[in-house]
């Protein structure tokens, strides 16, 4: 667990002074937003990352992920039939309530991938006026293919950048895919207060948990960081996933 506090600390100092930084903060600066949902709502986005890790089960998951990887560096700890999904299934994962720290069964549809990254998002966030197409299209061209002109690497995706910079993502079912679950999380959030804008969850490295997920898995918020009151932001969630997948290929 210390191991893992100090990477955040060093996390944090180069995303201070490394250029992927200067790449985050142009696409916070720079990227479209089609209506000021955050100024309407008076909200501030946050990552939950220190409120997750202080809960006893994310530091026990920890602690096992951290014991399978002695034995087995490159991951593959699980075999999981996630990766092999097609656009329009539908499943169900387990989505951590982070008021209460309970777990909650999520019914999710596939709504892009390709051999390294699966977009899923909650059924009932699927919209016009929730997450769409356009939200949808804009965070897998930036994961996957390029990112604004003036970062770093334009034309590489977050994936290749994160990789590059941090390392691999732990790679527990051995799939060397990641996958990104949109859904409503509940935060506990009111107007005018903080919300969690996305998280990874500890929990999905350890396979014997019963609520584990078991695969590479990070979380972004539909709502508000997506949509509220029926204006749709189409673009706020690609710095929450390219900050959210540090976090995850840092666990590791």
């Amino acid at each position: 667990m210390q191991t893992y506090l100090s990477s955040i600390f060093v996390l944090l100092t180069i995303l201070v002074f490394s250029p992927v930084a200067l790449m985050a903060q142009w696409i916070q600066d720079r990227l479209p937003v089609e209506s000021s949902i955050n100024e309407q709502a008076h909200f501030h986005e946050q990552c939950s990352i220190d409120r997750i890790l202080n809960d006893p089960i994310s530091k026990e998951a920890l602690e096992a992920y951290y014991k399978l990887k002695e034995s087995k560096p490159e991951g593959g700890f699980v075999k999981s039939d996630i990766s092999d999904s097609q656009v329009g299934d539908r499943r169900e994962f387990k989505v951590r309530n982070l008021t209460n720290n309970q777990w909650r069964d999520v019914n999710f549809e596939l709504v892009e991938r390709n051999d390294r990254l699966l977009i899923w998002v909650e059924v009932d966030e699927i919209a016009d006026d929730r997450v769409n197409d356009e939200v949808i299209n804009n965070l897998f061209e930036a994961m996957t293919e390029s990112t604004p002109p003036l970062s770093y690497f334009p034309n590489s995706g977050i994936l290749e950048i994160n990789e590059s910079v941090y390392g691999n993502s732990p790679n527990i079912d051995g799939s060397n895919t990641l996958n990104i679950l949109i859904t409503d999380v509940i935060d506990g959030w009111e107007p005018g207060e903080s919300t969690v804008a996305g998280f990874f969850d500890p929990v999905d490295l350890n396979p014997a948990n019963s609520n584990s997920n078991r695969a590479d898995i990070v979380y972004l918020n539909s709502r508000p960081i997506i949509h509220l009151d029926g204006n749709v932001n189409t673009t706020r969630t690609i710095p929450v996933a390219a900050h959210e997948y540090q976090h995850l290929i840092h666990a590791r």
